[in-house]
Order: structure tokens, then C-alpha cells, then sequence
């Protein structure tokens, strides 16, 4: 597969800063480089020179995450962090010695113990590297959660209330994957608050995530 940066993905994401920000930044080209720029082109965002497509490529998806992560923190905190919900926990065990993305514990907003599991499988969650002689790395997953047909562990409750109780409840140093990456403490599915489906925030259809 080509790394090739062209200039409709230049484009593409600037398109997406632009709805994002709601700011119009423009891109600019002189002496064989390309620069951001916004405010009719007086100002370079980067606050460098020209530079090749594929600098200015990843500087872009690195500039739109930063608005990505300050719009989910706030929308988090204002539409979804204090609404009510039921929700359910997932610990993950180290099963086979050691832990994985994306997160020490799960919290997934679902009134089933069905769509729990659904939802995590989207997420791409799942046992296939759980260890046979530890056990399940995501218990939730087993079949006999959806046996016994286990109600939420948090009934209209709020995720805030739910992260502060697992901050409370931390017994972990910080915890890193096999590839030396930090295990985020907590990775929550939520649905969309009303009025943020359109943005797809983290680029995850109708949940989005929460790093704590």
C-alpha cells in the first residue's frame, strides 16, 4: 500500500478542521511546500515554513485530534457525563500474564447484558488472547454472563459517578501493553448525548470513548 500523500487528502482534512473548528483555515503552497493557515491566511498555523505534503498531513490529523479530545472532554461533561443511564463494568484480568488495549476497565452504557457484549465486539473487544489456564481476559464476555441473564451493575446512575468510584477503587500501578504503550485506566462506551451524532467525534458511529 502507497504512503503517498495527495492533495485531496490535504483537502479532505482540511475540510474537517474547518467543520470541526468552525474556524476556515485554508492551505497554501510556495517552493515546492505546503503550509496551514486560518484568519484569510495571515496566520501560519504550525508557525513554520513550507513543508512536504506528508508533514503537513500528519501535523493536520495531530492539530484535529487536539479539537476532537477538547469537544469530547466538554460534551462529555455537559450532555452525557451527567445524564443517567445503566451501565455495566468489565475488569480486565491479565490473562496470560499481561495486559491489552484499551483499557484496564470497560464501562458500557446498555440495559442488557446482551448489548454490552454486542457493543464491545464492535469496539473489537474479545477473549482471543485470553490465556485457557487464567481464564477470560473480558469476563463479561463469557457466555454464561448472558445465561444468567445479569442486570446492569449501575442502574441510573452517571458515568462520573461510576469513573469517580473506579478512580477510588484503584489498586493498579500504571499498567503498560505488550507493545510498552500505557493501558488507559478506564474506556467507556456511551451513546451520542442529542446533537453530537452529526460530528462522530472519535470516529465511532453512534458510542463514542472516554480515556481516563
Amino acid at each position: 500500500m502507497s504512503d503517498r500523500i495527495t492533495m485531496s487528502m490535504l483537502n479532505a482534512s482540511l475540510n474537517y478542521i474547518n467543520r470541526l473548528t468552525e474556524i476556515e483555515h485554508t492551505i497554501e503552497g510556495a517552493n515546492g511546500g505546503w503550509k496551514l493557515c486560518r484568519g484569510n491566511g495571515s496566520v501560519n498555523v504550525f508557525h513554520l515554513g513550507y513543508i512536504s505534503k506528508r508533514e503537513l498531513y500528519d501535523m493536520m490529523q495531530a492539530y484535529a485530534r487536539g479539537f476532537e479530545l477538547s469537544n469530547y472532554d466538554r460534551n462529555l461533561l455537559i450532555k452525557g457525563g451527567y445524564n443517567m443511564g445503566n451501565f455495566y463494568v468489565c475488569r480486565q484480568m491479565n490473562s496470560g500474564g499481561g495486559y491489552t488495549q484499551p483499557g484496564l476497565n470497560i464501562v458500557v452504557e446498555a440495559d442488557t447484558v446482551e448489548e454490552a457484549q454486542e457493543y464491545m465486539s464492535e469496539g473489537g473487544i474479545s477473549n482471543a488472547s485470553s490465556c485457557e489456564c487464567c481464564g477470560d481476559r473480558w469476563d463479561i464476555l463469557g457466555w454464561y454472563h448472558s445465561y444468567e441473564k445479569e442486570e446492569p451493575h449501575y442502574k441510573d446512575t452517571t458515568f462520573l459517578q461510576i469513573k469517580t468510584e473506579i478512580e477510588n477503587k484503584q489498586d493498579r500501578k500504571e499498567e503498560k501493553d505488550w507493545g510498552g504503550h500505557v493501558i488507559p485506566l478506564i474506556y467507556m462506551y456511551k451513546k451520542f448525548p442529542k446533537g453530537m451524532v452529526d460530528q462522530d467525534i472519535l470516529g465511532n458511529g453512534r458510542w463514542y470513548k472516554y480515556y481516563g
